[in-house]
């Protein structure tokens, strides 16, 4: 069942389990969470893991120059961030995952955890395309990104893969979930350029210290 709910000065649509509901409550309550620690006046947005479109939604009503990627492996979460953000020309809905190379991805829930909580794994079988970092700003034009946002259900262990980060140094700030153990994510991190990463709400924000 489907509901029509005030989003930031817009009507959004979502569905009534506790899923999509979670995901509007915390854009609404926690929205600075997703918002950079520094002032920014962003052109160019990655939103991996875009859901039904709140998150990009959320960006475009700060930011509403700037260009928005909204990437979803998800087909039914994608059919209703399509229709949530049609009236938004600066979001670029995207059907596919955020992953470390251009690649196939599977779409499972495991753990029962709804459609908030999809994994996504690579696969051989043509499905769900996967993008990596670089292959979304080659195909939408961007010089840098200035936030990449990432709520991806555990891939983010896949995305920071030291082999392939020669695009990292381009992104100005990132807004990210890690979902288990943070430890390596912060390891991880302190070998780059990026400031020590700050949790709000559920996120973790970091910025390249180029910009600070």
């Amino acid at each position: 069942m489907l509901i029509n709910k005030p989003f930031f000065g817009r009507s959004v649509t979502i569905r009534t389990d506790e899923n999509d509901s979670m995901i509007y409550d915390q854009c609404i309550s926690q929205s600075q969470s997703y918002i950079p620690s520094i002032t920014l006046s962003p052109r160019y947005i990655i939103d991996a893991g875009a859901h039904i479109g709140l998150s990009s939604l959320l960006y475009t009503y700060h930011y509403r120059k700037a260009i928005i990627i909204a990437l979803e492996p998800d087909r039914e979460n994608f059919d209703l961030l399509v229709e949530n953000t049609k009236t938004s020309p600066n979001i670029r809905p995207l059907l596919g995952g955020l992953w470390n190379r251009r690649c196939f991805l599977s779409v499972s829930d495991p753990d029962y955890k709804g459609k908030c909580g999809l994994i996504t794994q690579e696969t051989s079988q043509p499905d769900i395309e996967g993008y990596a970092v670089p292959d979304l700003m080659l195909l939408y034009s961007f010089r840098h990104v200035d936030i990449l946002k990432i709520d991806i259900e555990g891939a983010e262990t896949v995305i920071f893969d030291h082999r392939s980060l020669e695009w990292l140094p381009k992104v100005n700030s990132i807004i990210i979930e890690v979902h288990g153990d943070s430890r390596w994510f912060f390891d991880f991190m302190d070998k780059t350029n990026f400031t020590r990463p700050i949790l709000e709400g559920e996120h973790y924000r970091l910025t390249n210290r180029s910009q600070t």
